[in-house]
């Protein structure tokens, strides 16, 4: 749409009462019932610009047509440790079907990337992610409060961090194994083994990424699933990176890793070929040290591209396996 522009809703403070309305015929039964005026006054707490909370306004031929924000906090009994939040998506009914909505939600994502915040989420009474899932939004869990069910989806924005290797630290296994005792409480019930310490950290002596590896058996992915909104609750960030053979999460962002985490079939090929790779690296310190030569000289050729780094690597870790096998 050729006149469609956006303005910060701080700056047209004409269009606030008319907001409200829309907000409040729109949700207000969600939660406690609250007067329009309980939401105009919240809504005027939401007008920062340079900062969260924040609304923007979609604006067709002098009109506003449309709004959506970024908030600090939503469903804070059941995660009051997830900030930054995407909501108040309303566009005028004689306005929809022409793009708004899509637009809105990526200018605002645009505007959150640039105050540096890493993740946005939402919950969405359409139950399968309706435009959210077109637009790079992936779903976490299903909630039900005051009788409402509702999909939390999220998606990252800030752009991964740099490939940065470091000497090898001896704290490392004793963060795996704090690390794991939560995690087998919490993956109860889809573990069928015990979680493995695996890539570059699990190798004593192996300068490595400071990221811890992990590597949990379970018996399937589709059985699996629903440890993805179990473990948001504690941190971990759902990606659907290689999701055919597996569940991959980091902790607590794509922005900052301290903790990467898959959910693997047991005994699959994946499966035995990690343990596999960690074990002969294990046993074999002038491999390892012909491994870490390796990672440092792609670290520097692909310092800002994770995925060519951990492609590059990969002739490398085949060949081992592969001649490990024969």
């Amino acid at each position: 749409m050729a006149d469609l522009t956006f303005s910060f809703l701080a700056g047209r403070n004409d269009a606030i009462p008319l907001v409200s309305r829309w907000l409040h015929e729109t949700w207000g039964h969600w939660g406690a019932q609250r007067s329009r005026e309980d939401v105009e006054a919240a809504l005027r707490r939401q007008l920062g610009r340079d900062r969260v909370p924040f609304q923007l306004v979609a604006i067709v031929g002098g009109r506003v047509v449309g709004v959506a924000g970024v908030k600090e906090h939503e469903l804070g009994d059941l995660y009051p440790d997830k900030a930054n939040w995407l909501g108040n998506v309303f566009v005028d009914p004689a306005h929809r079907h022409e793009g708004i909505a899509s637009a809105l939600v990526e200018t605002v994502a645009t505007h959150a990337r640039s105050l540096g915040v890493p993740v946005l989420h939402l919950q969405t009474e359409a139950l399968d992610g309706g435009l959210y899932s077109k637009l790079g939004w992936y779903p976490i869990t299903i909630v039900e409060e005051q009788k409402i069910r509702r999909l939390v989806m999220v998606r990252a924005l800030a752009s991964d961090e740099p490939v940065r290797i470091v000497p090898y630290d001896a704290s490392w296994p004793d963060l795996f194994e704090e690390e794991r005792r939560d995690l087998t409480n919490e993956l109860s019930p889809w573990l069928v083994g015990p979680i493995e310490h695996i890539g570059s950290t699990s190798v004593p002596g192996l300068a490595a990424k400071p990221v811890i590896d992990m590597m949990a058996p379970v018996k399937d992915l589709d059985s699996s699933r629903p440890a993805i909104g179990a473990l948001f609750g504690h941190g971990y960030f759902y990606s659907p990176y290689r999701e055919d053979v597996m569940h991959w999460f980091c902790k607590p962002s794509l922005a900052c890793r301290t903790h990467h985490l898959h959910l693997v079939p047991f005994r699959s090929t994946l499966w035995t070929d990690r343990l596999t790779f960690r074990d002969v690296l294990r046993r074999d310190p002038r491999l390892a040290s012909d491994y870490e030569r390796l990672k440092r000289r792609l670290a520097e050729l692909h310092e800002f591209d994770r995925e060519a780094y951990t492609d590059a690597k990969g002739s490398f870790v085949r060949e081992t396996i592969d001649d490990h096998r024969r």
